[in-house]
């Protein structure tokens, strides 16, 4: 993984990892970039930002390092200190954004691609076969809704103007006000 000054394109660190995972932006919060390497042995980790962070920070500014449970195609999201994600069987894990330990695990059914997206209260996760899970975000897991279509999507849902936009394998979907 690397860093970039924007200006300039000039290389600002790097982390050196085995995976790698191009559809998964970084989280930021605290001055902590948050980093899902992705692929089949998907890390998770936390690197702290500060002057400091410069050149080869692998073995200096790696704060966590979640080696195991992570999502390995869709991007997890950050609501409050939580980072909430799936990996592609269904299993969705919630974890503490600060120490990288997990909160809670839960499952639900599915395969799943799509990268979820999140209100300040829920997280939206779409699975392949056409089932959208609601999960409160919150220190337990708990299904709070859940709707299905008649064909599934790997494209990851979007939210504009009080609608959620679900784009299937043949339909794009406009849900709400």
């Amino acid at each position: 993984a690397f860093a970039y000054d924007a200006e300039t394109g000039t290389e600002l660190w790097t982390i050196r990892h085995d995976d790698f995972n191009a559809s998964s932006p970084p989280l930021f919060q605290n001055r902590h970039a948050i980093l899902n390497t992705g692929s089949r042995s998907s890390n998770l980790l936390s690197v702290k930002l500060e002057a400091s962070t410069r050149g080869d920070v692998t073995g200096s500014h790696v704060v966590w390092n979640r080696d195991k449970g992570n999502s390995d195609l869709s991007a997890p999201v950050l609501v409050g200190n939580r980072i909430y994600s799936t990996a592609n069987n269904g299993v969705v894990t919630s974890v503490n954004a600060d120490t990288g330990e997990a909160v809670w695990k839960g499952r639900i059914e599915g395969t799943f691609t799509a990268s979820p997206i999140a209100t300040s209260e829920h997280v939206y996760f779409c699975n392949e076969e056409g089932t959208t899970y609601v999960i409160k975000a919150s220190d337990s897991f708990e299904i709070v809704a859940r709707g299905t279509l008649t064909e599934g999507q790997r494209a990851s849902p979007s939210a504009a103007d009080g609608r959620l936009f679900l784009r299937t394998f043949q339909s794009l979907y406009a849900i709400g006000k």
